[in-house]
């Protein structure tokens, strides 16, 4: 009975974080589809010299989001998984570790543009730039959290699932 009870918590968990994937997952889409163009078409005057950016900044997101798209897929799978009651498997486990190599390879995206952005910044004293950098290194920054917590998490998973092999191998 008790263990019916935690699988229907364990589905309903499942659902919940589903739609909280499939949300996470529309908000990116709108935020680099709609919004960051917008915003750019607001910042970036198009007689400016600086409209030539507008197409590579754009083009920025769009790759900076994949991997956080891919993020999201790898945790579509961890959540089927939770709702079939198997929270600690060796599949979540590398899930979790691509989720962390998806969440480096961004984090790499943006210590580039950050440097760059600095570097420009700091030769033609814009502060626009500037203030542009320390928003990149504020989103490096929690990149960087993220990778390593997903890191650790997938060690700890996988750590978990080898303990419960060994107690199903006991029983």
């Amino acid at each position: 009975m008790q263990k019916e009870l935690i699988a229907m918590k364990q589905k309903e968990m499942a659902r919940w974080l589903k739609l909280v994937t499939v949300l996470a997952a529309a908000a990116g889409v709108f935020l680099v589809a709609v919004l960051i163009p917008a915003l750019l078409d607001r910042l970036i005057p198009e007689d400016s010299c600086a409209a030539i950016l507008w197409l590579p900044l754009v083009g920025f997101c769009w790759l900076t989001a994949a991997p956080c798209f891919a993020c999201l897929f790898q945790f579509w799978g961890i959540c089927t998984r939770i709702g079939e009651d198997r929270s600690f498997c060796s599949e979540n486990a590398a899930a979790l570790k691509r989720i962390s190599q998806f969440l480096f390879a961004d984090c790499a995206c943006y210590l580039i543009l950050s440097a760059g952005m600095a570097v420009l910044g700091v030769i033609i004293q814009a502060r626009a730039l500037l203030l542009a950098t320390i928003l990149l290194v504020t989103i490096l920054l929690v990149g960087v959290t993220l990778t390593v917590l997903s890191a650790a998490l997938s060690h700890l998973i996988l750590k978990a699932a080898q303990l419960q092999s060994d107690v199903d191998l006991t029983i």
